[in-house]
């Protein structure tokens, strides 16, 4: 093992403590239960035991042991705010909307999306925050989502499709397959699954949605791909070729207002998934405007906020 040439010096030391101490104290008052505060100074007392009696070997180096002091209490304050996060999450009251989705032409209904919405500690909590959290904690991620699709599909007491949205790392492992695949097909007649983006790096990321579009068609199961064209999204032909119904996000419509000359690409990509046999979303319709664009340029369904009054919430 080779031994760090670094000799900190006293102010350093002195820093390092001071912010160690100021993080830990922090997270201390913004814990709420009783349990999770002696939990977290027992733990706190342990590590500062340790960095004070003996040295520790990080990456094969012999470390200062008030920089590791300080680097233990930011994993500390790391897990500790995992545990407190999943303690709300559990305690979290579930609602679903349910938006509706429309024939452009005539208005009626064909469907609705589940929407999830987390009410915690009486705040309503984005959903974007909650899912990007719980893609660290795939166990977690798994066994809220079977209590929200449940809930989604047994409250939905309305006429036509229920589409829902799935993330795939919830389908990971061959347990979490197995359950899926007995629980949806149950239901295979009624839903369309949204396949979304999930929160792994780009790489990971097509793999593991292309793997959940591949079981999901072995399943005979209807799949939409969900936020074609959003800002970040990933594109593939793919899964775009395999999906029944192709959602197009509502930053195209946004496009169009600020520069006409997309027009003729959003016509182009309405033509060509008709040639494909599949059927068209647009998302994000919020005026006359971009209700009259949609039925002009032949789109098959259409939703959002301009049909506000019509969402139902349970």
């Amino acid at each position: 093992t080779k031994k760090l040439n670094l000799r900190t010096s006293t102010k350093t030391k002195q820093t390092n403590i001071k912010k160690g101490i100021s993080l830990s104290y922090s997270l201390f008052l913004c814990l709420k239960s009783t349990h999770v505060k002696i939990i977290f100074l027992i733990k706190l007392i342990i590590i500062t035991l340790l960095n004070k009696y003996k040295k520790i070997v990080i990456n094969n180096l012999y470390c200062n042991t008030y920089y590791h002091y300080y680097l233990s209490l930011n994993q500390l304050i790391y897990f500790m705010n995992k545990f407190e996060f999943k303690k709300l999450i559990l305690n979290a009251k579930y609602y679903t909307k349910y938006e509706p989705i429309f024939h452009t032409k005539t208005l009626d209904i064909f469907g609705y999306e589940a929407l999830s919405k987390f009410d915690i500690n009486e705040n309503l909590i984005s959903t974007e925050e909650i899912f990007r959290e719980l893609h660290s904690s795939n166990e977690l991620f798994f066994n809220l989502e079977k209590i929200n699709k449940k809930r989604q599909i047994d409250s939905f007491i309305l006429k036509g499709k229920l589409f829902l949205n799935f993330d795939a790392d919830i389908v990971y492992t061959p347990e979490q397959e197995k359950y899926w695949a007995e629980f949806l097909l149950k239901y295979r007649s009624q839903i369309v699954i949204e396949i979304t983006e999930n929160g792994s790096d780009d790489e990971k990321s097509a793999v593991v949605m292309r793997n959940f579009a591949s079981w999901l068609q072995k399943l005979n199961i209807d799949f939409a791909l969900d936020d074609f064209a959003q800002e970040g999204s990933m594109f593939s032909f793919y899964i775009m070729s395999q999906s029944k119904y192709i959602k197009i996000d509502k930053s195209f419509l946004r496009m169009i207002d600020d520069n006409k000359n997309y027009i003729p690409y959003f016509e182009g990509l309405l033509k060509t998934i008709n040639l494909n046999g599949q059927f068209s979303i647009i998302e994000g319709v919020e005026t006359k405007e971009d209700y009259d664009l949609c039925k002009k340029m032949n789109a098959d369904f259409i939703q959002g906020y301009y049909f506000k009054n019509q969402a139902v919430i349970i």
